[in-house]
This record gives C-alpha cells, sequence and structure tokens, in this order.
C-alpha cells in the first residue's frame, strides 16, 4: 500500500479499481474489505484527467497502465471513477478492457461551456469518439443526476453534452438519480456501496 495509491488484496477473483476525480480522497478503504473483491485506488498525478498517470507510479499514463495490469494480473477488473476519475475509467478502460466501466458524470473531452470555455480548460484525448469508433465490448455504465441545477450558478460542467455522444456506443447503459449536482457519486450516500455491488454482480458475476 502506498500513500499515493491504496490496494487491499483479500484473495479475491476481481479488483474493484477506483480513480478518484481532481481533490478527492481516497476511496474509503474498508468500501469493499469485506466482500470477495479487492479494491485499488488512485489520485491523479497532476490533477489533469490522469493525463500523466496516477500519484506514486511513474511513466505517465501507461506507466499507471502497467502498474494496474501488474496488480490485477488473473483478476477480473472493474474500472470506476467519478467526474474527472469518470473520464480516467473510460480511458483506461479501453487499454485494460475490463469486465464492466462503470463512471459517475464523466467528462468524455473537450466541450464547449459558458461562454465557449472549453471545459475542461486541459486539453484531453475525446473517449467518447474512441468508444463510438471502436465499440469495445465491455459493458459501460454512467451514472448521471438528472440536472446540475444546485450548483450551476458556480460550477457548470453540462454533464449531459459529455456523456450523449456514448450513447452511440452499444454497450452504454445510462442510469439517471434524482439528484441535481454534478458529483452524484459523492450525492448518493447510502446508495452508493449497493450500486457499485449490484452492477458487479449483474456483468461481471453472472458472466462467463
Amino acid at each position: 500500500m502506498s500513500g499515493e495509491w491504496q490496494y487491499i488484496d483479500h484473495g479475491g477473483n476481481a479488483v474493484f479499481v477506483w480513480f478518484g476525480g481532481i481533490h478527492e480522497k481516497h476511496l474509503w478503504c474498508d468500501f469493499l474489505r469485506d466482500e470477495s473483491i479487492d479494491a485499488l485506488t488512485f489520485i491523479d498525478a497532476k490533477f489533469n484527467w490522469y493525463v500523466d498517470g496516477i500519484q506514486g507510479v511513474p511513466g505517465g499514463f501507461f506507466g499507471a497502465i502497467d502498474h494496474i495490469r501488474a496488480l490485477c494480473d488473473g483478476k477480473k477488473i472493474i474500472v470506476a471513477g467519478q467526474s474527472s476519475g469518470g473520464y480516467a475509467a473510460l480511458r483506461f478502460s479501453l487499454e485494460l478492457n475490463p469486465a464492466l466501466c462503470i463512471a459517475f458524470a464523466p467528462q468524455t473531452g473537450n466541450r464547449p461551456g459558458l461562454k465557449d470555455i472549453p471545459q475542461p480548460a486541459i486539453p484531453i484525448p475525446d473517449v467518447a469518439g474512441a468508444y463510438v469508433e471502436r465499440q469495445p465490448e465491455f459493458p459501460v455504465v454512467i451514472h448521471m443526476s438528472r440536472s446540475e441545477t444546485s450548483h450551476k450558478e458556480q460550477f457548470f460542467w453540462n454533464d449531459w453534452a459529455h456523456v450523449m455522444p456514448m450513447i452511440a456506443h452499444n454497450n452504454t447503459r445510462i442510469v439517471i438519480h434524482p439528484t441535481d449536482m454534478h458529483a452524484v457519486a459523492m450525492g448518493m450516500h447510502k446508495r452508493f456501496r449497493p450500486t457499485i455491488l449490484s452492477a458487479i454482480d449483474l456483468y461481471v458475476n453472472h458472466q462467463p
């Protein structure tokens, strides 16, 4: 276990890989401690949508890919994240070919925002376009709030503009939650853990 990344390994046959959003802390360490799923959590190396990889792992983005593959060798991988971590989950999944990708209110590339300022302001590869072009076979579940009206005066990502191109990916499912905020995962409270576990049970445990 590292201060920059954390791995709970209790001999499960699957690894839940979580990418935190900008300035988010690690997913709490006991999240899956009692389950038959190992947990691996990361923090963005330079808070730039994981373009430069993960904290504590050299080699940038592809060094992070190698690191995850080595830790998860022989196990099913479930990749997930929130916001910029949701973007990372989508992008890393294209390289890792996981059993399941779960993204909470992800960005998918640079989109025009208020006053035509790109969101995010940092140039990032367009993962939505990559999914539509490549049509990977692993399932993708995207969790969204119904709107962002609770905070749009302070912060507005236009989440739906980011995820709409993903609908053209045949294996993508959109789940809408009765909240009005960008940080849909953080607003789920007691529903977050069962939401993750039910998705794993449906898309991973019941698949050959």
